[in-house]
Formats: C-alpha cells, sequence, structure tokens
C-alpha cells in the first residue's frame, strides 16, 4: 500500500503526477492521485462480529503532529457521517454495522488525515465499541508547513468573506515549482493562475470572484510532488473533506484494452457531467501512451518522475514522434486497483480536472498492470 506524499501542505491528500503543455511549452504538473488505505485491525474476533447486531461506536482522538497536543473542535468522517471533536480533541462516533468503515479526520489550519480503512480482524463485520485515535503517526500535520520545512506557506485565513477580492498566498520552497497554480473554483470548473517566483519564494493570487463555497488551490513542483493543496472558504464555514467511494474491484479479470476501454467511458462521463463534449479516441495517441504505460511499469518509476519516460522522453516529445500536431497537450498519469479509483483521484486534484475538463477533443489512453494496480497516461490534444 502507498502512503501519500507528507510533503504536500494543505487540507487535501498528497497526490503525484500530470503534466500540461500549453501552446507548444512545456510546463509540468506532477501529481500521481493515489487513493490510499490503511487497513487497521481492531481485536475482535470473526465470530463476535458476525454475530453481533449492536451498533458499531468508534472513539478516539485527534492530535496535532507537531505538538502532539489534542485538536480542539476537530472533525472526523466515517462513509461521509461527520462529528466535531470536543475541547480535548475527543470523540465518539456511531455507525450502523459494516465489513469495512473509512475514516478520516479533519482541521481547520491542518493537512486532512490520510484516508484510512477500518477492518475487522478475520473479516465479518465491525460491530460494538472500537477505540481508534489521529495520534502519532496519524495526527494531523500543519497545514503551512510540511514536515521536512522544505516547504512553506504563510500563514492564512481559510475563511474568507463572499464579496469579491483576491487572496495572496505567500511561502517558500526549494523545489522548482510549476508556474502555474490550479485553482478549483465552487462550481467545479478549474482555472490557472500564474506565479510569482522569486528565488526561493512564491506568490499566487486566488481570485475570489466566482460565488461562495470552497477554492481549492495547488500548486506543484516542477518534477516532483504536489507541494501545497490548500482549501478557501468563501462566504461559508469550513468543509471537512469527503471521504471516496468504495471501489468494487471492475478491472479483475479484464484484459487491458477492456480496462482501457473503462478508462475512456468514466473520462467522458465526466466531461459529459460538466456538459463538455466527448472526446475522441485518436490511434497514434493510443499507441503512444500505450508504450509509455508499459515502460512506466516495466520500469518502476511511477513514484519518481513518471511523465520521463526510460529514455529521456517528454510528453510534447512522444506526441510528436507519434505524428500528432498540437496546439497544447496535457497529460495525466494515475495509478490504482480499479479504474473509477483511479479517475476518482484524478478529478480530486485540481490540475488533473483541468486537463480532463479542458479545451481538448482527441485522447490517447494506454493502460498496464504494476503488481495488484494499474498505471494509466492520459494524453489530451488540441490539434
Amino acid at each position: 500500500m502507498s502512503v501519500p506524499d507528507q510533503r504536500t501542505i494543505g487540507n487535501g491528500r498528497g497526490t503525484r503526477c500530470g503534466i500540461v503543455v500549453r501552446r507548444c511549452t512545456t510546463a509540468k504538473l506532477f501529481v500521481l492521485p493515489v487513493i490510499t488505505a490503511l487497513l487497521v485491525q481492531f481485536g475482535t474476533s470473526a465470530s463476535q462480529a458476525r454475530t453481533a447486531h449492536d451498533q458499531l461506536t468508534l472513539s478516539g482522538q485527534v492530535c496535532a503532529r507537531d505538538t502532539g497536543k489534542p485538536i480542539a473542535g476537530a472533525q472526523i468522517g466515517a462513509d461521509n457521517q461527520w462529528t466535531r471533536a470536543g475541547a480535548d480533541g475527543s470523540f465518539q462516533l456511531s455507525l450502523e454495522p459494516a465489513e469495512h468503515v473509512f475514516l478520516r479526520a479533519a482541521a481547520a489550519g491542518y493537512q486532512s488525515s490520510d484516508l484510512v480503512t477500518v477492518s475487522a480482524a478475520g473479516g465479518g463485520e465491525l460491530s460494538g465499541p472500537a477505540a481508534f485515535s489521529f495520534c502519532g503517526n496519524l495526527a494531523l500535520a500543519g497545514a503551512f508547513t510540511s514536515a521536512d520545512n522544505a516547504v512553506k506557506l504563510v500563514p492564512v485565513d481559510q475563511l474568507q468573506s463572499v464579496s469579491p477580492h483576491n487572496v495572496e498566498l505567500i511561502g517558500s520552497t526549494t523545489d522548482a515549482v510549476e508556474s502555474n497554480a490550479a485553482i478549483q473554483l465552487p462550481n467545479g470548473r478549474v482555472i490557472l493562475s500564474p506565479l510569482q517566483i522569486q528565488g526561493k519564494v512564491l506568490i499566487c493570487e486566488v481570485p475570489i470572484h466566482y460565488g461562495p463555497g470552497r477554492y481549492l488551490v495547488e500548486i506543484n513542483a516542477a518534477a516532483g510532488f504536489a507541494l501545497i493543496k490548500l482549501p478557501l472558504f468563501a462566504g461559508v464555514g469550513y468543509q471537512p473533506p469527503t471521504a471516496p467511494p468504495l471501489y468494487a474491484p471492475d478491472t479483475s479479470g479484464l484484459t487491458i484494452g477492456q480496462v482501457r476501454a473503462l478508462a475512456f467511458k468514466d473520462i467522458n462521463q465526466q466531461r459529459a457531467l460538466g456538459k463538455l463534449p466527448p472526446l475522441k479516441e485518436d490511434a497514434r495517441l493510443m499507441s503512444e501512451t500505450q508504450a509509455h504505460s508499459d515502460d512506466v511499469a516495466a520500469g518502476g518509476f511511477i513514484s519518481r518522475h513518471a511523465h520521463i519516460g526510460s529514455n529521456g522522453s517528454t510528453p510534447a516529445q512522444r506526441v510528436k514522434a507519434a505524428g500528432v500536431t498540437y496546439q497544447s497537450i496535457a497529460e495525466d498519469i494515475g495509478l490504482g486497483q480499479t479504474m473509477g479509483e483511479i479517475i476518482y483521484g484524478l478529478m480530486d486534484s485540481p490540475a488533473h480536472r483541468w486537463a480532463i475538463m479542458g479545451n481538448f477533443t482527441k485522447v490517447g489512453i494506454g493502460v498496464a498492470r504494476l503488481n495488484d494496480n494499474y498505471t494509466l497516461t492520459v494524453d489530451f490534444v488540441l490539434p
């Protein structure tokens, strides 16, 4: 199982891998979405779990990773049901018995916790009392400084007024950054905002001009990880992140061609929900992206710079070598056990969402197996 990149600061999951090339200039958005799950087994026997009919009651505490102190008022969610912790960070959440429970913790000014999958020991249903704490390694990290101090952001009020204005984010990083921030608006659209970069200092203007709701700001390394993923809330209260759906293993037993067809269908379904025209498959792009996914899987470099081929090729070079001319292109790369999981992760990242919902007409999709996962390469092209 993978662990999210702990260098990402903000209230969103760490993600990796996506490249955008606009007007034939290369700009890298390196954020690979990986839905992560940590299996925690409670000390309930399988027979007890299967026969018990009382409710599942989870109790525990939410702490700050840097200080170890409890976080008053933190929010804890299980399967999209949320409760608020008390003054000492303690919580109690009652649920219906289930085989799996998805847990998250969140608080204003902190990173969200990793998504945690809780399962009963030996299988069966979770029920009865169980203790679980977001402390220690699972404690919430500060939203404004990464664990290794390589990325810092001047603290900003995440609760903003709804009146049109700009929020200035000022930070510093030892990594080179992409030239634009991707900002997801309350209506789900994504805009790109140019970054001002002065040495190690970066400045991002976030336009609060699109009504009330959540503005999700994502700033990415030029060739590394998502560095900042921070939500701002205009005219509304702090909203904890929602847990992703539980995806059935819909790719088990399918051929690579069938999995590619699922990805193509899922991507166009997302565009349809946004009232955008469907993308058309291009045979040359399909061959090119399949070769790159095979290359990524064979080289095992998904966690490094998956957009750079083993021969040093960039997305723009590979597309041109395939004989495809373009005005602009974008490349997304994802990793996961199912296509539903991968596409959800891509849509949960503003940079990847921008590509999926962008002004493109053609697409190439490549899928390869990597251990128990699939690697997905998607190239979007506007001829």
